[in-house]
């Protein structure tokens, strides 16, 4: 089977759905996805800290918000 056609059948799996649960699962794994593809565009030094900063937001572990302006602000 082509991925063409394995991308219409879970298409069609999706539309068929009607718990928001697999929905939520399939957005999360599709975003993680994404994620993994961008910092792979980025130096090894920024992927690492991508990694650190995700984790930290992810177990809640926010910093604060003035030092994030002070460091990748304009």
């Amino acid at each position: 089977m082509d991925i063409q056609t394995e991308k219409l059948e879970l298409i069609g799996m999706i539309l068929e759905t009607e718990n928001p649960e697999i929905l939520k699962s399939i957005k999360k794994l599709l975003n993680v996805e994404s994620k993994a593809a961008f910092r792979e565009t980025l130096p090894p030094e920024q992927q690492n800290e991508f990694l650190a900063e995700s984790e930290e937001f992810e177990n809640s572990e926010t910093g604060d918000f003035d030092e994030f302006i002070k460091k990748y602000g304009q």
